[in-house]
């Protein structure tokens, strides 16, 4: 895999070092595809996880809500009995 010159020896050495440095830019490229596929992965999982975070405390809001209301109308049907059985 010559690419010109005068065909010697050291033409042949010099080939080779380049074409070792196009695998290795081409290695750097496809490393960095991947770790770019990885960041954007981590970065899905961590909106994925704060979606859940989100979702949960809402939960946890609403499940207040509920109790609080219970209570409320607990104390509301306590307060009723009386008059009822007059």
């Amino acid at each position: 895999m010559r690419r010109g010159g005068a065909g010697g020896a050291g033409d042949h050495r010099c080939v080779d070092a380049a074409d070792a440095g196009q695998d290795r830019d081409a290695g750097r490229r496809a490393r960095s595809g991947q770790g770019q596929a990885g960041r954007s992965r981590g970065g899905a999982v961590q909106a994925q996880v704060r979606q859940l975070a989100e979702d949960n405390q809402a939960l946890k809001e609403k499940l207040q809500a509920s109790r609080d209301n219970n209570r409320f109308l607990g104390k509301r049907i306590a307060d009723l009995e009386p008059e009822v059985c007059e």
